[in-house]
């Protein structure tokens, strides 16, 4: 039982959830451009009234070029 309680068993649980609703979600992966998608799930937590917006984080900046890369 406690086997399965290991650092690296949860470790390797969780990768497998977060993999998996990336999967569900189609978001990509670094080693497939992660840093260069526009991030479309994101758009609804930007207003429609906004006129400028601070992209922290922008990895290759898709998102704030309005969904392009």
């Amino acid at each position: 039982v406690l086997e399965k309680h290991t650092y690296d068993c949860r470790m390797a649980e969780m990768m497998n959830i977060v993999v998996e609703a990336m999967r569900t979600e189609g978001i990509r992966s670094h080693a497939e451009g992660y840093y260069g998608s526009p991030r479309p799930e994101l758009m609804v937590h930007v207003p429609t009234s906004a006129r400028r917006i601070l992209d922290v984080g922008c990895g290759e900046g898709a998102f704030g070029r309005g969904g392009t890369s």
